[in-house]
């Protein structure tokens, strides 16, 4: 069944409407459950870009920020109970960066040098990538719409919203018209008659406000995307914003950045103050294992030179 409006105050309705009639067909009403779910499915695509590789470096974001989360709610220098251990809050995010980073200078030294600089920014790169992402989704939403709703209007939303504001009806903009003609194809003996009747679609009163606030929906978040973007890609890269050394692991920065904009600066003080005393631990300990290898090697030498001076 073919729907199709006419301007009724301005044309006669008379079979001189064949010549433009596809010009005049409504194509988008029967199609709205499907372009909803189509604009639904397009932002499920850097979400599951993000999911499916931000663990490839050993992170796991979402473990990270709920982890965060928790220090968060309980404090950092709150006492939890794991297993039958009892550990402060902020330390499962710090054990878990800290595993991270051996993980990689693992890698970088088994594989080849040359992959190594592409993990230390690996997090940074792809994080920003699903930014974009999401700024080319919200473009290609506009398109679509435009091309289903109104392509008589470069920007749909604005042009309907100036309508309703200056008191032109669908009636006249022809824009989710509520009364159409339709052609109705009736099967008669060996005859297939087309019929034009006059269509009654009160569901348009409905799609006119779906997507008059999914349009303008699409251009606040198109306008935070694009200026969350330039914030995260000005942080990451400009020299201004990191020091040289950070700039060749970035991963670190941004993961401690997320956990900042997840749990707020003082969970990350503390996530920061843990690593940094992991940190140390493990340079006593490899400095404690040195004086020992040091201080067998003297043995073994002081008896060595006994068993010479015996002989």
């Amino acid at each position: 069944m073919n729907t199709l409006f006419l301007n009724t105050s301005t044309l006669r309705v008379s079979f001189q409407i064949d010549a433009d009639r596809e010009s005049r067909e409504l194509h988008y009403y029967q199609w709205v459950p499907f372009i909803l779910m189509l604009q639904a499915l397009l932002f499920m695509i850097p979400r599951t870009v993000w999911k499916t590789f931000n663990w490839q470096t050993g992170l796991n974001i979402f473990a990270l920020a709920q982890a965060a989360n928790v220090t968060k709610r309980e404090g950092p220098k709150r006492v939890l109970k794991k297993g039958d251990a009892e550990v402060e809050a902020a330390a499962p995010v710090a054990q878990h960066l800290n595993f991270v980073v051996k993980f990689n200078q693992m890698r970088a030294t088994r594989y080849a040098s040359a992959i190594s600089p592409v993990w230390r920014v690996y997090v940074t790169h792809l994080y920003i990538f699903c930014k974009f992402l999401n700024l080319m989704n919200i473009m290609l939403q506009f398109v679509v719409l435009n091309h289903f709703l109104g392509p008589q209007y470069s920007f749909w939303g604005i042009g309907v919203l100036n309508d309703l504001i200056h008191g032109r009806q669908w009636s006249e903009s022809g824009h989710f018209p509520r009364v159409t003609f339709c052609d109705v194809n009736i099967r008669e003996i060996g005859n297939v008659n087309k019929k034009t009747v006059q269509c009654v679609l009160m569901i348009n009163m409905f799609n006119e406000k779906i997507f008059l606030g999914i349009w303008f929906w699409l251009l606040i978040v198109g306008v935070l995307t694009l200026l969350n973007l330039g914030y995260w890609a000005v942080i990451s890269f400009m020299p201004s914003f990191s020091y040289t050394f950070i700039a060749g692991n970035l991963d670190g920065v941004t993961v401690l950045r997320l956990i900042s904009d997840n749990a707020g600066e003082m969970v990350t003080s503390e996530v920061v103050a843990d690593l940094w005393n992991m940190y140390q631990e493990d340079a006593k300990r490899q400095s404690s294992q040195t004086v020992e290898d040091d201080g067998d090697m003297s043995i073994m030498s002081g008896d060595s030179n006994n068993h010479l001076i015996g002989r």
